[in-house]
């Protein structure tokens, strides 16, 4: 779903105020990007730097990878 097609799904079934929660299956994205507003996907992408250059994105959006990290070793400064 492109985030065009996306951010009309989402018009089309409404907005969901602050604080709304997610109001669907993440399943179909996994391992890629989502960008998230009034707990709707409102598009997705490859990675965060194709998402954040999609034109449905906003300043506000919650941006996030779905699905189970890589693999490998993480440094975690404290």
């Amino acid at each position: 779903m492109s985030g065009e097609r996306a951010a009309a799904a989402d018009a089309e079934a409404g907005a969901g105020g602050p604080g709304a929660q997610l109001s669907q299956e993440l399943d179909a994205y996994d391992g890629r990007w989502v960008a998230v507003r009034d707990g709707r996907v409102v598009a997705h992408a490859a990675d965060e730097e194709s998402l954040r250059a999609d034109g449905a994105v906003r300043d506000g959006d919650l941006l996030f990878p779905v699905g189970d990290p890589p693999s490998g070793f993480y440094l975690i400064n404290v």
